[in-house]
């Protein structure tokens, strides 16, 4: 296990030294890296980061930051990270504990992806999520039946977050 954790811990901290690059290489029109900010190593455990997703202006979610808690499996990257919403959300593949419903976190997983673009993949999902395997069905069916509706939720859901003490960057 030692030479497992050994791997996984290389690999965290160079996927942290590439986003902390992208991120001070970032041109400003075309990076979602400025939407992205990530606090690893929470607490000293090298497995436990902490990540806040800023909505895009152009997104439902516009004004929103999105605390995430990210838990590293010791066989990372063989094995995906959990990741839960800490912020609350109106998503219909999101339910109200955090947990989330999307593929390349489950069996669509693969060791070839990194936490950055698992991030990039989730702040994009914001935006475009899959109504037809829902954690919430009356939000998905919200979603499929009366969009305008639905953003009006999001939004709503944005300004009671925003109250939420836990958002700090």
């Amino acid at each position: 296990m030692a030479v497992q954790d050994s791997a996984a811990i290389k690999r965290l901290k160079k996927e942290y030294s590439n986003m902390q690059e992208k991120k001070k290489n970032q041109d400003n029109n075309d990076s979602t890296s400025k939407y992205i900010h990530v606090e690893p190593f929470i607490n000293g455990d090298l497995f436990t980061w902490e990540a806040i997703l800023t909505a895009p202006e152009w997104s439902v979610y516009t004004g929103g930051k999105f605390k995430l808690h990210i838990s590293f499996p010791p066989d990372y990257p063989f094995k995906a990270p959990k990741i839960t919403f800490i912020s609350s959300i109106y998503h219909p593949n999101i339910n109200s504990k955090g947990t989330i419903c999307i593929d390349i976190l489950g069996d669509g997983w693969s060791p070839a992806l990194t936490i950055d673009k698992v991030l990039v993949s989730l702040l994009s999902w914001l935006d475009e999520p899959n109504p037809d395997d829902p954690l919430r069905s009356e939000v998905a069916d919200i979603y499929k039946n009366d969009f305008e509706e639905y953003k009006k939720r999001c939004k709503d859901s944005v300004k009671k977050m925003m109250n939420d003490k836990n958002i700090k960057k």
